[in-house]
């Protein structure tokens, strides 16, 4: 578990010359080949240490087909990996599962978050009382660094450090964050949702860029939910420039950025069965060439229909098998 905490700069050991490095949280899709390590039921005799010793056991077990850059994909991702490109720097992960990887670090496949509100990790936290954050002290028990975000901030001065969670992940290292100090305070910036800023230590509050709905009027800066820090991180790097700032001035910007636009309006969206939305799927698949993004807009914003991301992709993905199934069939006749 040792080689998943590390806070070393790539694979040198050595410190990156950037200005501001950046930190993430970890996505549900995955891109690999290779089955994923999940977490089995609980039992009810199990303690919460008991339970991440089992975890990390498995863990310990599982292939290391990819790097943690290449295992993640998603909005969130995609976001993150531009602003990178832009400062010509690196990213760390914040995983339920991992710990704090850095983005060249070889990591197995597994599937474990704290996002969902749902899941083994989140029945067990359930069961025995504890807090997410204490899972995260748990996995950081077997690195020797107890405080995987707040040495990180330490340990990369005097560069700024870009953190880009939502509520759920800040949870997950609210104690770690807790531990950073008032001279590396003054080098973070924080980007998160207003829920995400109820969950901070109060003394990094004013870390916290004043993004909020707005920033969905701003064309190409919307999204869902889980993707808000992210867009709001592309937004402060790539627009404002503002990440050499100071934290008022960084603030400031931010502020006038936003300063004349409303939040938009969210459409009232209907429930459907997952019939409905396949029947959906299929009506629309042709037009947009089964693009899962373009349909999953449709479905929203033509179709106001409520579904969330990941239920969307389960069903996007059951189309396109029967898709290629059709294809294969339509082959086979014409032979």
């Amino acid at each position: 578990m040792e080689k998943l905490l590390t806070i070393e700069c790539g694979n040198t050991g050595q410190p990156c010359q950037s200005t501001a490095i950046v930190v993430t949280n970890c996505t549900t899709r995955k891109r690999s080949f290779v089955p994923a390590v999940t977490l089995s039921a609980r039992d009810h005799s199990e303690s919460l240490s008991t339970i991440a010793q089992r975890w990390m056991s498995s863990l310990e077990h599982a292939p290391r087909t990819a790097t943690a850059e290449e295992l993640y994909v998603g909005r969130a991702m995609t976001e993150v990996k531009r602003v990178t490109c832009t400062l010509r720097t690196e990213f760390y992960v914040v995983s339920a599962g991992l710990g704090l990887v850095h983005e060249s670090t070889p990591v197995p496949n597994y599937d474990l978050t704290v996002a969902s509100g749902q899941g083994p990790l989140s029945e067990a936290l359930q069961s025995s009382g504890a807090s997410a954050a204490h899972w995260w002290r748990l996995l950081a028990d077997r690195s020797p660094r107890r405080t995987p975000l707040a040495d990180l901030v330490r340990k990369t001065a005097p560069r700024i450090v870009l953190l880009a969670l939502p509520s759920s992940y800040l949870s997950l290292v609210s104690d770690d964050l807790a531990e950073i100090d008032d001279e590396a305070r003054l080098r973070l910036r924080i980007f998160t949702s207003t829920a995400g800023l109820r969950t901070i230590p109060k003394k990094l509050a004013n870390c916290v860029l004043p993004y909020d709905d707005r920033l969905e009027s701003l064309p190409g800066f919307d999204g869902t939910r889980a993707d808000f820090p992210q867009r709001a991180l592309r937004h402060f790097v790539l627009e404002l420039r503002a990440h050499p700032l100071s934290l008022t001035d960084a603030k400031s910007a931010v502020h006038q950025a936003l300063g004349g636009l409303q939040p938009r309006t969210v459409p009232v969206r209907a429930k459907r069965t997952d019939d409905q939305i396949i029947d959906l799927i299929r009506s629309h698949w042709t037009a947009y060439s089964g693009n899962s993004a373009r349909l999953l807009r449709v479905l929203r914003d033509r179709e106001f229909v409520a579904c969330e991301q990941s239920r969307f992709r389960e069903l996007w993905r059951l189309v396109k098998k029967e898709q290629r199934t059709a294809r294969t069939e339509d082959q086979s006749v014409s032979t």
